[in-house]
């Protein structure tokens, strides 16, 4: 049988290996004083023989149990042992004390077979030290037995801050399972899984949302509970707010991120009325951008939409220059008077340069309006105030890179920009409520109370998990990861397509028998996904996405990469040298 699955210790950095290297040193230290008092008071050596002393174990149970039991300093002692070991071992509180500048970074590497080591460890060096307390204290002066009492417990604890990270310093930022993310998921929108602890969230939520007590349920989505992290709509605001570093009164919410393009895009052509309007995209977009663009919009605004064939710089692996200065020169060309662009291309995840882009457009004296979907890159890559501030509009969703299921759209609305060059003269009326902070303590209250799940979802993952990770160090850690991944697919000659110094999605390309190895039990179960395109001479392109997230580790790309190899090379075997035709 494989023994590669069975780890007995865990990781050292994690609280699970604290506690096992704690209880390990406890059970020597205490192991070595019981076995030495055992001796002393059990056996008795006479001539060079061995004997037992007459009902020495009688003896030895009648002095403990009146150590303990009879004495106050023994059961303040007894006292403190249980309760410094439930504290430790149990309540995890020095963790908890430690939790602003430690994290359980490793958790998740921490196996069943090393936690039931680490809990019959625990109970050994429990039943050690209970025993040679007492003799401690009859054999030694009181300096040395408290030295002997507490310096194994010390030495333990100094080793523990000496070897634990701290979150400013390390590279790779800790992994949180807190939520139960399934750890063989490569792809945000796949996961086997249900998030536990997300359904229990949801479920209490709802439950105070009384459709009985109208009243109960407005207080609660205005003021929250302590049973629950849901504290009000204005505290989920304030924490977009902190997430994105832009002001909340430019938030909105929507059903989707379509749908918030959808009402972005409507503000923009209602207030050009009767103008002719050109609208600019690419047919690199998601397909539900384009079918708010053409099913959606077009039919009532007759706008005419002009399309960037931009598919095959992406697979061919056109430099982020490359890309600005095709979309530069297509706008020079056709005036567009709004561009509705991807931040991160869903099928390829390469990102697009927004600061260089806009900044370029500006220069060349072009009015266009820009309008991005940013659904594969918040949560991907850092976004930030040239993203924010240049764009009239920037969508999201909140399922995709946050995992904040079920999902959500936001859209960040430039306010000043779109006066400026949008011709908006006002802030349209929000299209649902609660969707903006302007209206979290107001009384623009719904009747009904569906509809919200969404928005204690999100607020739930945002609050448990991205802000207590921070965005920057999940995006550092995740293009490391991203850039592993294309180093160990080029090292088994395998073609990858995205740049990984920017995106955590990595599309892996140019393979024999692609569907095939899609297809396959080893990787079907890993959640990846297969992206196709058409290219502007015709020819179809296929890949399959794999996307990094803060959750994983080096040794989960390893492995990854592994199993892709693996099945790459049954899939391509090699050809013998007589029967190749080169």
């Amino acid at each position: 049988m494989s023994m590669i699955g069975l780890r007995f210790t865990p990781p050292d950095e994690s609280y699970d290996g604290f506690k096992f290297r704690l209880a390990g040193t406890l059970a020597a230290v205490f192991g070595f004083f019981t076995v030495l008092f055992f001796i002393k008071h059990v056996l008795v050596v006479h001539d060079y023989t061995v004997g037992l002393l007459p009902e020495p174990f009688r003896v030895i149970w009648n002095y403990l149990l009146a150590y303990y039991w009879s004495t106050s300093a023994g059961a303040l002692e007894m006292v403190m042992i249980l309760a410094s070991f439930g504290a430790v071992f149990w309540l995890n509180l020095p963790k908890q004390y430690f939790a602003g500048r430690y994290r359980d970074y490793g958790k998740e590497r921490a196996t069943a077979e090393a936690k039931s080591l680490t809990l019959f460890l625990i109970l050994i060096a429990l039943s050690l030290i209970l025993l040679s307390v007492p003799f401690l204290t009859l054999h030694f002066p009181v300096w040395l037995s408290l030295l002997m009492k507490y310096g194994p417990v010390a030495a333990a604890i100094l080793q523990y801050l000496a070897i634990m990270p701290e979150i400013k310093g390390i590279e790779r930022a800790p992994a949180i399972d807190r939520l139960n993310w399934d750890m063989r998921s490569f792809d945000s929108t796949h996961r086997s899984t249900p998030n536990q602890a997300l359904t229990k969230e949801l479920k209490a939520c709802s439950s105070l949302l009384s459709s009985s007590d109208p009243d109960a349920g407005r207080r609660f989505l205005t003021q929250g509970s302590t049973t629950v992290t849901w504290s009000g709509m204005a505290a989920f605001f304030r924490n977009l707010e902190t997430f994105l570093g832009v002001s909340a009164e430019s938030i909105t919410l929507h059903d989707s991120a379509s749908h918030a393009l959808a009402f972005a895009l409507g503000e923009l052509l209602d207030a050009r009325g009767a103008r002719p309007t050109v609208v600019l995209t690419t047919d690199a977009e998601h397909r539900s951008v384009r079918a708010v663009l053409e099913d959606r919009l077009q039919p009532i605004y007759r706008f005419r939409l002009e399309t960037v064939p931009l598919q095959s710089l992406l697979w061919n692996g056109a430099s982020a220059s490359e890309i600005v200065a095709t979309l530069v020169g297509v706008c020079l060309e056709k005036k567009p008077d709004v561009a509705v662009l991807s931040h991160v291309f869903p099928d390829t995840g390469i990102v697009l340069d927004l600061k260089e882009l806009i900044d370029t457009a500006r220069k060349k004296d072009l009015s266009t309006v820009f309008a991005i979907d940013g659904s594969q890159a918040v949560g991907n890559i850092m976004v930030g105030d040239d993203a924010f501030f240049r764009s009239a509009y920037y969508a999201f969703d909140g399922h995709d890179w946050l995992l904040g299921s079920p999902s959500i759209g936001i859209l960040v609305r430039n306010d000043w920009l779109l006066r400026v060059a949008g011709g908006v003269p006002q802030a349209a009326p929000t299209p649902r409520p609660f969707s903006s902070i302007r209206q979290a303590d107001g009384g623009s209250v719904p009747q009904a109370f569906d509809g919200f799940s969404p928005s204690f979802a999100l607020n739930y993952v945002l609050q448990q998990e991205w802000l207590a990770v921070g965005i920057e160090n999940a995006t550092r850690h995740t293009k490391k990861l991203a850039s592993l991944f294309r180093d160990e697919m080029h090292k088994r000659s395998i073609r990858t397509i995205g740049i990984s110094r920017e995106s955590s999605a990595v599309v892996i390309t140019g393979m024999p028998q692609l569907e095939a190895m899609y297809n396959a039990p080893e990787l079907k179960r890993l959640d990846c996904r297969m992206v196709t395109a058409l290219l502007d001479n015709g020819q179809p392109a296929s890949g399959i996405r794999f996307c990094f997230h803060h959750y994983h580790g080096d040794e989960d790309v390893r492995g990854l990469a592994e199993v892709i190899g693996q099945i790459n090379a049954e899939a391509d075997p090699v050809i013998p040298n007589h029967l190749n035709p080169a």
